[in-house]
């Protein structure tokens, strides 16, 4: 017996034994009122409230979620179904996925069905077909910088389809972004750089070619003290001025910086499209700077956004675009040679990055997951992975049924139809007897012979006493729920009568 089916079977014991003590105590109390005298009476009715209450309170705090066996079933359909898709498009195992979704929706407290979403949206929006490579990185950072997966979308399809990162390599790019604004002490921190990054991607991809950290910084400079709406609208109107230039003026600007007829400012980076080199908006800036306010205007515009961005540019320091590109190069050096940088002269992304290395290192989950909403949302998950375990099987049983009736549907439905009017103990003997049918013939057909049930007086008393006999988890005797079910099938049979 697996440890799921184990956790099943001891929800249901646990049921039953509580239902009895629950009744047990019940029952004592309304002997209460037998007594007679008005205070005895009066006593009673208090106790029984107290009595109700406490019941209330002790299923609450025990978080008692019996399994709906049909609505586990429904959704274990739709799992398999969005994964086996999904899995018919990329090539993959279905199983080996759904093994998978589920295993990261533990970790990062999202259901299996989300990431299974998750994965299905990155998929389309990126037309790689190893998306799922992402996730666990994405819900990560998500996790720790407080959204939700579904937030980190366009986070990752940017960095893949704007930038060239490879999908495996997401996580170590969000972290270099991270690092990026950290060291800048960018307004609104790492959020608000990698939100700007994911909105100015189609001007930015085509400035400071190679690393993600040199646009990145690049962004981060331009901001520099200002507010995140100032920031992006300036740096927007700075990468819109050179990149909707006539590219003949910035080459025969550059062509005259460098004393050389034939330079070009412009190459072809990875992901095929062109860019503009590295350091050539450096080279301009220095050029600006020795030349009249309305030589610059010419590039800028006259508006005053365009003279705010004009001065941005001017007055920026693009060398720290250099330095941080260094910095993290410095960073991966030490990391990969361990060898020795002072502690006092590091950034503080670089201690971040040190600091899993460091004695004493608290490795504890962080952020999200290390809160109660986040310890809570991993609980919920792992519950709902139980219930998709229950859900197979109770679906693999509804396929078996269905199998049962090929060709006669009609019948299926008149079965169906039936069973809605009968009282549950009656329907629940019809469901034992038709489920001994479904297994009859599915043992039967393995060895390709002819399926036979006998349904006589013995075998329908057994079942009853079965039927009495075993715990109810889904629709539980005497709850407000099965009296309203009962009293439905009443009303259509009695509309039926009529």
């Amino acid at each position: 017996m697996s440890s799921r089916e184990a956790k099943i079977k001891l929800i249901a014991e646990g049921a039953g034994r509580a239902r009895s003590e629950v009744n047990s105590v019940s029952d004592a109390v309304k002997n209460l009122g037998s007594v007679g005298s008005v205070a005895q009476k009066a006593l009673a009715e208090i106790g029984k409230a107290a009595f109700h209450a406490a019941s209330d309170a002790a299923r609450a705090m025990n978080d008692v979620r019996p399994i709906d066996f049909g609505s586990a079933a429904d959704k274990a359909k739709s799992f398999e179904d969005t994964v086996t898709r999904l899995a018919l498009r990329t090539g993959g195992s279905s199983d080996a996925m759904r093994q998978k979704f589920r295993g990261l929706g533990e970790d990062l407290g999202v259901s299996a069905q989300r990431v299974a979403n998750f994965t299905k949206n990155l998929t389309d929006q990126t037309g790689a077909l190893n998306a799922g490579e992402a996730v666990q990185a994405l819900g990560k950072y998500a996790n720790d910088t407080g959204r939700t997966l579904e937030d980190l979308g366009d986070t990752g399809r940017s960095l893949y389809s704007d930038f060239g990162v490879s999908l495996e390599q997401i996580g170590g790019a969000l972290q270099k972004v991270r690092g990026i604004a950290l060291d800048f002490s960018h307004v609104g921190g790492p959020v608000a750089l990698e939100n700007s990054l994911v909105r100015l991607a189609p001007l930015l991809a085509r400035f400071e070619g190679g690393s993600l950290e040199r646009r990145a910084a690049l962004l981060a400079t331009f901001g520099k003290g200002k507010s995140s709406r100032v920031a992006e609208e300036t740096t927007a109107s700075i990468l819109g001025a050179f990149g909707g230039s006539n590219t003949m003026l910035v080459e025969q600007t550059m062509r005259e910086i460098r004393k050389d007829p034939r330079y070009s400012a412009y190459t072809t980076d990875q992901t095929g499209q062109t860019v503009m080199k590295p350091g050539v908006l450096r080279e301009l800036q220095q050029y600006f700077k020795s030349r009249s306010p309305r030589a610059v205007q010419q590039y800028f515009g006259t508006t005053m956004q365009g003279l705010q961005a004009a001065q941005t540019f001017v007055d920026a320091d693009l060398s720290q675009v250099d330095r941080a590109e260094q910095r993290a190069e410095a960073l991966r050096k030490f990391l990969k040679e361990s060898g020795a940088l002072p502690i006092d002269q590091l950034t503080p992304s670089q201690l971040e990055g040190i600091a899993p290395m460091l004695p004493g290192f608290d490795r504890k989950k962080t952020g999200f997951a290390a809160t109660r909403a986040g310890q809570r949302a991993r609980t919920d998950v792992e519950r709902e992975n139980v219930e998709l375990s229950v859900g197979d099987t109770i679906q693999e049983q509804r396929d078996k049924r269905n199998a049962l009736y090929e060709g006669r549907r009609g019948t299926q439905a008149a079965v169906d139809t039936a069973r809605s009017y009968l009282p549950s103990k009656y329907e629940r003997i019809l469901d034992i007897g038709e489920a001994a049918g479904v297994e009859a013939k599915t043992e039967v057909d393995a060895r390709r012979g002819t399926p036979t049930v006998e349904l006589g007086a013995a075998s329908i008393d057994r079942m009853a006493q079965a039927v009495r006999s075993s715990p109810i988890i889904a629709r539980p005797e005497g709850s407000p729920a099965a009296t309203a079910v009962e009293a439905n099938k009443a009303r259509n049979r009695s509309l039926g009568a009529n």
